[in-house]
């Protein structure tokens, strides 16, 4: 369940010449299998700042112990790789990006598993979009039941600059070990 439209993820998607289009806002869901690469393929303008998340490794079961550990890129029309993640301190072994593109055009956003594995069940949901997606608030709690003003830290996709927005938080009224932050502005839901 998520706050954007779900697409599936339709073979053949598997290089660069055969992505398939997405529009942005969107949940595409999907599998890896076995060496699989996925490709998607959307219109940025000058100046316009995506992000892509994976949701992977927080998906996957395995009886046999295999993990899906999604790796995420961005590349230009040249083929060149012009943003990737592959773990984040955030989500740890999934993947989030923030791209920020140098000029308008056609874009592809590649997912794949990290070391070329993949298997039938290593499903994926990304989201790609112009959302919110703050990797950090400060501080990190209030006490109960107090209305917490927040920074949240965000990433510009330049160059590992960060930039802060200012967020007001409800706190729980009973002590949480965790407590999800929920932003929501013109662009989006994070």
């Amino acid at each position: 369940v998520g706050t954007m439209p779900v697409i599936a993820e339709v073979e053949p998607n598997n290089s660069f010449e055969t992505a398939q289009k997405i529009e942005l806002n969107r949940t595409i869901e999907g599998v890896v299998k076995f060496e699989d690469i996925d490709y998607f393929f959307l219109e940025l303008q000058e100046g316009q700042t995506i992000h892509a998340e994976a949701e992977g490794i927080r998906l996957t079961y395995s009886l046999n112990g295999q993990i899906f550990d999604p790796c995420v890129a961005v590349l230009d029309e040249g083929k060149f790789e012009v943003a990737s993640s592959d773990d984040s301190s955030l989500l740890q072994q999934d993947a989030l990006l923030a791209f920020k593109a140098p000029k308008a055009g056609t874009y592809r956003v590649m997912i794949r598993d990290s070391s070329f594995s993949g298997y039938d069940q290593a499903f994926y949901r990304l989201h790609v979009g112009t959302f919110p997606r703050p990797i950090a608030v400060i501080p990190a709690g209030q006490k109960p039941g107090e209305l917490l003003t927040a920074t949240l830290v965000n990433m510009t996709g330049v160059g590992g600059e960060m930039t802060t927005s200012q967020a007001q938080v409800q706190m729980p009224s009973e002590v949480v070990d965790l407590f999800p932050v929920v932003t929501k502005t013109d662009a989006g839901i994070s």
